[in-house]
């Protein structure tokens, strides 16, 4: 038997911008990221010279392709939680704000 899961599309719950939350909405496009978007970019940048004049799909894709090296899976993780933690918190708020 082959289970198949349904991808549930909702919209972002922390932005404004009525966009689905996907994967590449999270990582790449959600503006309440960008200041640690921006922070993570300038540290890949030391380590892929070229990192600035990709796109962001293809920024994220040459990330994912170098796990050979530690540090940038380091910084991944350390971003990917730190939005996570943000989206969390927003989440969290706004659901008290219309529990109230």
């Amino acid at each position: 038997m082959k289970w198949v899961l349904a991808k549930v599309q909702e919209l972002c719950p922390i932005c404004e911008s009525n966009h689905f939350e996907d994967e590449s909405h999270f990582l790449i496009y959600c503006n309440k990221y960008s200041i640690l978007r921006d922070e993570f970019y300038r540290k890949m940048e030391h380590i892929v010279p070229t990192f600035k004049q990709l796109s962001s799909l293809q920024a994220i894709g040459e990330l994912m392709t170098l796990q050979i090296i530690i540090y940038i899976n380091i910084q991944l993780a350390k971003f990917i939680s730190s939005c996570f933690d943000l989206r969390n918190t927003n989440v969290s708020l706004s659901n008290q704000t219309y529990a109230t």
